[in-house]
C-alpha cells in the first residue's frame, strides 16, 4: 500500500470512529481503533524509509495535517463518549432508588 493510499484509509477511519462514536455505537470501535493505529504506524514507516520526514515538504506538511485532524477528531469523540458514560453512570446510580420505590409501593399494595 503506497503511503498515499494509507493516508486515504486513514482519513476514511477517523471519519468512520467519529460517526459511529455520535452514533453511540462503540462496541465497533476498538476494532477500527486498532487498524487505525496499525495503519498510522505502517505510514510512519513508509515515511521514514522514503525519507520524506527529515526535511519541510508537502507530504510532512499533509502527514502533520493528519495527525492534527486525526487528533481533534478523537478528542471530539472521546468528549461524546464521555458524555455518554456519565449518562450511564447516572441511570445506574438512579436504579436502586427506583427498584426500592417500586418495591416500596408493591409492599404498600399488599398490605
Amino acid at each position: 500500500m503506497t503511503y498515499l493510499m494509507l493516508f486515504d484509509e486513514i482519513k476514511k477511519q477517523t471519519e468512520q470512529l467519529c460517526l459511529l462514536s455520535s452514533q453511540g455505537a462503540v462496541e465497533s470501535c476498538p476494532n477500527l481503533l486498532e487498524h487505525r493505529q496499525r495503519l498510522l504506524e505502517k505510514l510512519h514507516d513508509e515515511l521514514v524509509k522514503k525519507q520524506l520526514l527529515s526535511h519541510e515538504n508537502d507530504v510532512k506538511t499533509a502527514y502533520i495535517a493528519l495527525l492534527e485532524m486525526v487528533q481533534k477528531q478523537d478528542s471530539s469523540a472521546l468528549s461524546l463518549l464521555q458524555v455518554e458514560r456519565e449518562d450511564m453512570q447516572h441511570f445506574f446510580q438512579q436504579q436502586p432508588k427506583i427498584k426500592k420505590a417500586i418495591s416500596t409501593y408493591h409492599n404498600v399494595q399488599l398490605n
